[in-house]
């Protein structure tokens, strides 16, 4: 074991209104801490649709790959 010493990882700057932040745990590993605000931590169908609304990013969006016609789907008869 290494002597780092073990606390919050730094906040990303220039957000407002964050859900929680990074943080690590007592034996090294990163979780999510979230804030203080009652509606996140609410042990309820409430407080797990907002904890699934605070981490969703309205800029991401799905998008198929495009075909490549040099390298077609092949089918894969063992399964």
């Amino acid at each position: 074991m290494t002597g780092k010493p073990r606390g919050r990882a730094p906040a990303p700057p220039g957000r407002d209104n964050d859900p929680g932040q990074l943080g690590v745990d007592d034996r090294g590993n990163v979780t999510w801490e979230w804030a203080s605000e009652g509606n996140l931590l609410a042990d309820d169908t409430l407080g797990a649709a907002e904890r699934a609304r605070a981490l969703v990013d309205p800029a991401l969006q799905v998008q198929d790959d495009p075909d490549d016609p040099l390298n077609p789907a092949r089918s894969n008869p063992k399964g």
